[in-house]
């Protein structure tokens, strides 16, 4: 008979642990990394998965390799914590390629950001999803190397929304983003991915500061498109203008995200 007070016991354990389960059923556990991931998607507006992957893995809990990636199976995990609580929306807006995810006006809140709602359009996301790249290169670049920008902590992105939203009157050309940085100053950031307007002019008025007070102006082009730009920097710079402060990064290789076809769960 004394083997009853141990299963007595053992079944005061079981209700203990059940009563947990319960309390503890349907509750979603919020990380850091999804504040951090949920406002850098309503700042740039959109966010293919596989960049997802790119953003959550590098901010993922105990992680010390700034360039992981997220297995695609926690990264739909994540996605399914916000879609419950209704902060984001998802469509294949490309076809043949994956999900494109961007905020609800839940999702504004949630990130506490004062941003108008955006609704995806597909001739918009070859430009959306080059800045994605260019601002992941940037943070990774920043993490990986403190020299080059300073603290990482200490230095932020502007995405072009968050500059249009913030100077709404103004009629001046606003870059793609900016990046803040500790050691270098306020650079502003070009994606180039189209052949670009009015170059000349827009290099000459970043370098007189008519564009904003920048340390550094980096255009990020296409190969195709690099030769245009340099030439057009090296015709100021024929003409007595200072254009040290103007970098060009033939960027394939950053702008042009692998191709990936779409799989029916993302």
């Amino acid at each position: 008979m004394a083997s009853s007070g141990d299963d007595s016991f053992k079944s005061d354990q079981h209700h203990s642990s059940e009563r947990k389960k319960r309390k503890d059923a349907g509750r979603v556990r919020w990380q850091g990394r999804d504040y951090y991931a949920i406002e850098w998607i309503g700042v740039q507006g959109v966010i293919r998965f596989d960049q997802l992957q790119r953003l959550l893995g590098r901010e993922s809990p105990g992680q010390r390799d700034d360039s992981a990636i997220l297995s695609p199976s926690a990264t739909r995990n994540a996605i399914t914590r916000w879609e419950t609580k209704s902060l984001i929306d998802s469509e294949h807006i490309v076809p043949e390629e994956p999900l494109y995810y961007w905020l609800t006006p839940a999702g504004f809140q949630f990130a506490e950001r004062h941003l108008p709602h955006y609704t995806p359009k597909e001739l918009e996301m070859p430009y959306l999803l080059a800045c994605n790249q260019v601002r992941l290169h940037l943070e990774l670049l920043n993490r990986i190397d403190p020299q080059m920008f300073g603290d990482f902590q200490k230095c932020y992105w502007v995405s072009n929304r968050e500059l249009q939203n913030n100077h709404p009157k103004q009629k001046i050309h606003q870059p793609s983003g900016e990046y803040w940085t500790e050691t270098r100053g306020t650079l502003a950031v070009e994606v180039v991915i189209t052949p670009p307007e009015e170059t000349e002019q827009q290099m000459r008025d970043y370098v007189r500061g008519k564009l904003g007070e920048y340390s550094e102006v980096w255009y990020f082009a296409l190969s195709e498109l690099y030769p245009s730009l340099n030439e057009t920097r090296e015709k100021l710079s024929a003409s007595g203008i200072d254009v040290s402060t103007i970098r060009l990064f033939n960027a394939d290789a950053i702008l042009l995200p692998p191709k990936r076809t779409k799989k029916k769960k993302g």
